[in-house]
């Protein structure tokens, strides 16, 4: 299974397109989202236009070592109903890992609606 990742992402333009999701982040640096001597922090989104308003599955494995436990920590503020399924023994490829697992989770979901 591996050989076939590899083989994936070695196509031109492959990890470009892996990447640009992380390149398009607005991140700012701790001095850059104080602003100019103002000492006081300003996120660089406003809040309310992170906010997911559809009907979101989050499956998460808890031995990620990439995506940690603390990412997910507060989504529900972010994404209002959010069905949260965190799998202990599972790391950053839970499809890999757990299929059957993961095929029964979204069957559950898109037929609850």
């Amino acid at each position: 299974a591996m050989a076939d990742y590899r083989a994936a992402w070695s196509r031109p333009g492959a990890l470009t397109g892996m990447l640009n999701w992380y390149r398009a982040m607005r991140i700012a640096t701790p001095a850059e989202a104080a602003g100019p001597g103002s000492g006081e922090s300003s996120a660089p989104y406003d809040p309310q236009d992170l906010i997911v308003h559809v009907p979101t599955l989050v499956i998460w494995g808890l031995q990620d070592q990439a995506l940690l436990p603390g990412c997910i920590e507060g989504l529900d503020a972010f994404v209002p109903g959010v069905k949260l399924v965190k799998l202990p023994d599972a790391g950053h490829f839970v499809t890999l890992e757990c299929p059957e697992r993961i095929v029964t989770e979204i069957g559950d979901f898109l037929r609850r609606g």
